[in-house]
């Protein structure tokens, strides 16, 4: 109960952040305005949010052990904590669509170039395995494809607008995962 909690309040201080960052920050030096990368920008953030409020669950997939619970709530809280370091190192340069303002290389960014997406696919990852139902399984996997569309825009405005972006990507080898990809 008290990890379910402190999950919640770490949420809930991760969604300020992009609050914050629509008040304070100043207009991008560059952005992707490609529709298919806008909407694949939204709906990867707000996909499973809004499949859980507007869609039935579907059945249960799986049965997770007591155990497998526990874990998955750790990876979970791990994930919103990396998530709101990640969303604190970047600041005013938050966006939700790839915009380039500054070329962050601080905090988790100096291990991946992409923290944030990790932090979320490792909320989702503990959130499925508590609850292993259908449809957020399903939208689960769709937002993993959306992320992916997402980096590679990302990295494309990224480099085009920063030259340095090319050496930061040299020395921090790995978009998503370390040791992976």
């Amino acid at each position: 109960m008290v990890g379910v909690c402190l999950r919640s309040v770490l949420y809930a201080l991760f969604l300020c952040f992009p609050i914050a960052a629509f008040l304070t920050h100043e207009p991008p030096r560059s952005q992707d305005g490609r529709l298919l990368v806008e909407c694949a920008a939204v709906a990867a953030t707000f996909l499973l949010a809004g499949l859980g409020l507007l869609v039935p669950s579907g059945p249960e997939v799986w049965s997770s052990s007591p155990g497998a619970v526990g874990i998955a709530l750790a990876v979970t809280l791990i994930g919103v904590a990396l998530a709101v370091v990640s969303a604190h190192s970047l600041g005013a340069n938050f966006s939700f669509g790839p915009q380039g303002r500054a070329l962050v290389v601080r905090g988790p960014y100096r291990l991946v170039r992409h923290p944030i997406y990790l932090a979320e696919l490792a909320m989702i990852v503990g959130v499925t395995v508590v609850d292993p139902r259908l449809v957020p399984i399903l939208g689960a996997l769709v937002v993993v494809v959306l992320q992916l569309v997402r980096i590679r825009a990302e990295e494309r405005l990224l480099r085009s607008t920063f030259p340095g972006f090319s050496r930061y990507a040299a020395v921090t080898r790995f978009r998503l995962v370390p040791l992976v990809w």
